[in-house]
């Protein structure tokens, strides 16, 4: 869990305090404004700079999406400030590369646990253990939700980087 360090009205995403249990977190504006449709009594709270956060309610629940920008610092930002505003549960909706020949473009990833081989988390955990497990109740949450809606996913581990045209070249070497 992340402590709260800052008070008052977060710099990046101008949000003092925020009713929501869960944060949708796409990269680009444009996707929070999608994932916000779906959520009823929707209100668009803040635009701060790439971030803008709207919140409303899903299944009963308080929830927001913001927008992060790419790579792994602006999203590590995002969730600081918003854990700062009470935020608690946290999900990457977005995009991902693969290097599994069989997971087509579009198709849904669930990661159960990533590969740290980026900067970001690295300041966070230190060069300890490269692994970083998924909460098990949110996989599950997630696992559910797709069988429900019928949509066919890939759950597994991921890896993180911070250079993602690498790991394309990678891929087209495959």
């Amino acid at each position: 869990m992340i402590a709260r360090y800052f008070k008052g009205v977060q710099p990046h995403i101008n949000i003092v305090e925020i009713e929501a249990e869960i944060a949708f977190l796409p990269g680009p504006p444009e996707r929070a404004l999608e994932i916000a449709k779906k959520f009823s009594n929707c209100e668009r709270v803040t635009v701060q700079r790439e971030f803008v956060t709207y919140k409303g309610e899903l299944v009963g629940k308080e929830v927001c999406a913001t927008s992060t920008g790419v790579g792994c610092p602006s999203p590590a930002i995002v969730v600081e400030e918003l854990a700062n505003c009470g935020v608690k549960t946290f999900i990457r909706v977005g995009t991902t590369g693969a290097i599994q020949l069989d997971i087509e473009l579009g198709e849904v990833i669930i990661p159960e646990a990533a590969v740290r081989d980026d900067g970001t988390t690295k300041e966070y955990i230190g060069d300890g253990d490269p692994a970083a497990v998924a909460n098990p109740e949110v996989v599950a949450a997630l696992r559910k939700s797709a069988a429900e809606t019928k949509v066919s996913y890939h759950a597994g581990t991921v890896r993180t980087n911070d250079a993602f045209y690498f790991t394309v070249r990678l891929i087209s070497k495959v």
